[in-house]
């Protein structure tokens, strides 16, 4: 039983709780469906995530096919234990507060060593880029809506949202001023 599931090894169970896949049909749909916006998605890694899977038994190999002249294709089917262990893992991470360490609060909180213009400038090209993500991810969340994609499934994408809607306010950080210390 592994200690902890990384977000590729969540994603993976949970495409594998739809129908058994294998390891490509796994990334492609991770493509399709945004989600490597979310999850930092890198074949060798997602081959890793799989043999891990199967080795702590959440998976197991359902079959293997070959298709002209490609490669075989090992199909993977989620287990019980894997669907256990994968809405186990999703209950920590929603009731943690703060599940992983982000670093743009490291970010601000060392920008004091850069110059006020330079802050302004980076501040003002991360709204920019924040901006055109939102747009990206309310264009993917109304086209995936259009498809008749359940609303449910596009959670991630809404928090998402939510998160981007936050951002602005970075770029509104006012310097904060030093107090003067007594002796």
């Amino acid at each position: 039983m592994p200690e902890r599931l990384t977000p590729l090894a969540v994603c993976a169970l949970a495409l594998l709780a739809e129908r058994p896949m294998h390891p490509y049909e796994i990334a492609q749909l991770l493509r399709a469906r945004g989600q490597d916006q979310d999850v930092k998605l890198r074949i060798p890694s997602l081959y890793h995530a799989i043999e891990r899977l199967e080795r702590d038994g959440l998976i197991e190999v359902s079959g293997v096919d070959r298709e002209g002249n490609r490669p075989e294709r090992t199909t993977y089917r989620l287990l019980k234990a894997g669907r256990d262990a994968m809405e186990r893992q999703v209950i920590v991470w929603l009731q943690a507060p703060r599940a992983e360490f982000p670093v743009l609060p490291v970010a601000v909180g060392e920008a004091h060593f850069l110059t006020r213009a330079e802050v302004e400038r980076v501040l003002a090209e991360r709204r920019d880029a924040v901006a055109r993500e939102r747009a990206a991810v309310r264009v993917f969340q109304e086209a995936a809506l259009d498809k008749g994609v359940p609303r449910r499934m596009l959670l991630g994408k809404e928090f998402t949202l939510h998160r981007l809607d936050a951002e602005p306010r970075v770029g509104r950080l006012s310097p904060v001023r030093s107090r003067e210390r007594g002796p």
